[in-house]
């Protein structure tokens, strides 16, 4: 076999060329027009209403800008209220808490007073006595020797 595997891999495989086709011209089909629904008008329900003139609608405008105002000047006014019943009684508990501990330092300072020791005389300095010396030991025999440990 006269066969080269380079020969082999250099061949390029065929490509197909898509194929074209022509469109087909469209035929149109003649019928008679559907014919199209009657569009019914929507029907609102409840009161029939005027259109509303201008003078109306500004009025109505005023009116709503007014109580937006005074609503927002209500709401402001409630919460600097609530601001100070909060210090008020932040102020309140701290007055409680140093009430509380102004009595105890009345009644410690009470305690004292009642239980006061009486005041000893004072003594001159020379009866005041001195420590004693320790007496030294007696020597012996025994006592001079180093003991010796057991282990």
């Amino acid at each position: 076999m006269d066969f080269n595997l380079d020969d082999l891999f250099d061949e390029k495989p065929e490509v197909k060329e898509p194929e074209v086709r022509e469109p087909e011209p469209e035929v149109k089909k003649v019928s008679e027009p559907e014919p199209e629904p009657e569009v019914k008008p929507i029907k609102k329900k409840g009161k029939h209403k005027k259109p509303m003139s201008e003078e109306r609608r500004n009025q109505l405008r005023a009116n709503l800008r007014k109580g937006r105002e005074t609503s927002l000047k209500k709401r402001q006014a409630k919460k600097e209220s609530k601001k100070l019943d909060n210090a008020k009684q932040i102020v309140k508990k701290n007055e409680s808490k140093l009430e509380i501990r102004i009595r105890e330092l009345e009644n410690q300072l009470k305690e004292k007073s009642t239980t006061k020791k009486p005041i000893e005389k004072a003594t001159p300095i020379n009866i005041i006595e001195k420590p004693k010396p320790k007496p030294e030991p007696e020597l012996s025999y025994y006592s001079t020797y180093k003991k010796r440990s057991r282990w």
